[in-house]
This record gives structure tokens, sequence and C-alpha cells, in this order.
């Protein structure tokens, strides 16, 4: 996986966290789809599931219904 700074990423593994200010989210984090796109977001991110995140296809279906 590519990480230009830990600035630009939208996920640190060395923290486990997720900026959900990072600009390179384009603002999908904000606004009435925020949740839905964090949900799905969050679940791509932690998936363990090969290929990767193939369990989380229905929440960003979800997501998707929102936009």
């Amino acid at each position: 996986m590519l990480f230009r700074s830990p600035q630009a990423a939208a996920y640190d593994p060395v923290t486990g966290e997720i900026n959900w200010d990072c600009p390179c989210l384009g603002g999908m984090a904000d606004g009435p789809c925020g949740e839905e796109f964090k949900a799905a977001f969050a679940c791509f991110v932690y998936s363990e599931q090969e290929p990767k995140g193939v369990d989380c296809v229905e929440k960003f279906r979800g997501d998707a219904g929102v936009l």
C-alpha cells in the first residue's frame, strides 16, 4: 500500500486510526452520507477477508443508496 505522507493518508497503519479529515477522502466523511461512508470505509480498512473488503460490499451498496 502506498502512502505519500502521514498527513496525506486516510489510514495510519502505525496507530490503526482513520483520519476522517484527510483531504484525500474528498469530504465524503461529512454531510448527509457521512455516517454511511464512514461505516463502509472503516469496514474496508479493517477487513481481513480476501479479497480485501469483500465483506464490506453491502455497506458500500448502502452508502451508494444515499448518494
